[in-house]
C-alpha cells in the first residue's frame, strides 16, 4: 500500500478518494456499487474518457484513479502521464475489459444456469452486496455465500464479481 493510501486509511474518518474512468456506463456502475460497500473508500468522480479523467482528477484530487485502458478522446494509457504529473500525484490503477461483457450467448440465457438460490445471490452481486451481507440476507453461512458466488462465476463464465454484477443488470434481473 502506498504512503498516500496508508495516510488516507489511517486518518480519523478519512476515506481513500477514488475517481472512476471508463467509457462504459455499466462498468462504472458495477465498480461504483462494489466500492460503495467497501469500508474506507469514497468514489468522488466519474469520467467517460481520459481527458475528462485528467480534468476531474485536477479538480477533485483523488487518491486513486481507476482508469480504463481503451476510451475515446484520450485513452487510458495516454492519460497516465498527465495524471501522475498532478500534485498530489494519484495512484493509477489500469483496468482492461479483456473482452468484458462480450459473450457468445445473450445475458438472459447466460443467467439461466444458476439455481434459484444462486440467482438471488447474483441479484445481490448486481446490487454490490458483500458476501457477509448476502449470507445474512439469505440466512446462510458466509462460506455458502462464497460457494454460490463461485458457482455463479463458473456457470455464467464471468471472470469477476464486477462482470457478474454487470451481467445481472444486462439480463434485467435488477428490479
Amino acid at each position: 500500500m502506498t504512503d498516500q493510501a496508508n495516510s488516507a486509511d489511517s486518518g480519523a474518518g478519512s476515506a481513500i478518494r477514488v475517481l472512476l474512468a471508463d467509457d462504459e456506463e455499466m462498468i462504472r456502475h458495477g465498480v461504483r456499487l462494489i466500492l460503495r460497500h467497501a469500508d474506507g473508500i469514497e468514489v468522488v468522480a466519474e469520467a467517460v474518457n481520459g481527458a475528462e479523467a485528467v480534468r476531474l482528477a485536477a479538480e477533485q484530487r483523488p487518491d486513486v484513479v481507476l482508469l480504463d485502458i481503451r476510451m475515446p478522446v484520450l485513452d487510458g494509457l495516454a492519460a497516465v502521464e498527465p495524471l501522475v504529473a498532478l500534485d498530489p500525484k494519484p495512484q493509477v490503477v489500469m483496468l482492461s475489459g479483456g473482452g468484458g461483457g462480450a459473450r457468445a450467448a445473450a445475458p438472459e440465457s447466460t443467467v439461466a444456469g444458476p439455481t434459484g438460490r444462486e440467482r438471488e445471490a447474483l441479484v445481490m452481486l448486481g446490487e454490490g452486496i458483500s458476501n457477509p451481507e448476502s449470507a445474512k440476507r439469505l440466512g446462510i453461512g458466509v462460506g455458502t455465500a462464497k460457494t454460490h458466488v463461485g458457482s455463479i462465476l463458473e456457470k455464467t463464465r464471468c471472470g469477476s464479481r464486477v462482470q457478474a454484477a454487470l451481467l445481472a443488470h444486462q439480463a434485467g434481473l435488477m428490479g
